[in-house]
């Protein structure tokens, strides 16, 4: 795979999991946005990484409702709306699946205040789970954690980006009764580059170090 137009890659690191040599890596460019890029003496030419792509397959995007079902709702725990940032349906949601014994992923800040995936049974996790964090979201391998999770018959419940829930369903090339998925309307993420200069220009500021972030 090889990135001509920045617009046509979303970052959602499907080709980097799904490749069986480990060929691709994660290069950041100088805007800070991570990019596949691709050892080309390491390649054996077997597709997969195009096969996993959203960008490329658009179509496999239509595959789950005919005509969705539209519903308006927010946490009835009153501690739990004020401390998200859009509602905190996904708190409830996870708190319901970490209940049923089930693994629940998303993404949380790294000590440097990077986006991290994450998957997790630990409940006490959930106050940084939630929350919108306007940045771009690095997996690692947490494709290649939640296919094993399923496999081995583990019910695991992500919320993520719409690009990375289709990457991660591009990459396991197959319905599981034990996945639940749930993405969000988003308009784009801001470069982590620029975030952390920010970061950066508020502690030179105030001569402290950031303790905690929340967007909105």
């Amino acid at each position: 795979i090889k990135i001509l137009d920045k617009t046509k890659c979303c970052g959602c690191r499907a080709c980097v999991q799904v490749c069986p040599v480990k060929c691709i890596s994660w290069d950041i460019d100088e805007e800070g946005f991570r990019y596949p890029l691709v050892d080309k003496d390491k390649c054996i030419n077997c597709g997969r990484c195009e096969n996993v792509c959203p960008q490329i397959h658009l179509e496999k995007r239509d595959n789950n409702w005919n005509e969705p079902k539209v519903f308006a709702s927010y946490a009835m725990d009153n501690y739990i709306h004020m401390d998200s940032t859009s509602g905190g349906v996904f708190s409830t949601l996870a708190n319901y699946f970490f209940e049923q014994g089930a693994y629940v992923a998303g993404a949380i800040y790294d000590n440097d205040f990077s986006l991290k995936g994450i998957i997790t049974k630990n409940r006490s996790l959930l106050p940084q789970i939630r929350s919108s964090k306007y940045l771009q979201n690095d997996p690692h391998e947490q494709y290649l954690k939640i296919k094993e999770l399923l496999k081995s018959g583990e019910k695991v419940f992500i919320c993520s980006t719409p690009c990375q829930i289709a990457g991660l369903l591009n990459f396991l090339d197959k319905r599981y009764d034990n996945l639940y998925t749930a993405d969000f309307i988003c308009k784009g993420v801001s470069s982590p580059l620029l975030f952390r200069k920010y970061l950066g220009s508020l502690e030179s500021k105030y001569h402290s170090k950031v303790k905690n972030v929340k967007f909105k």
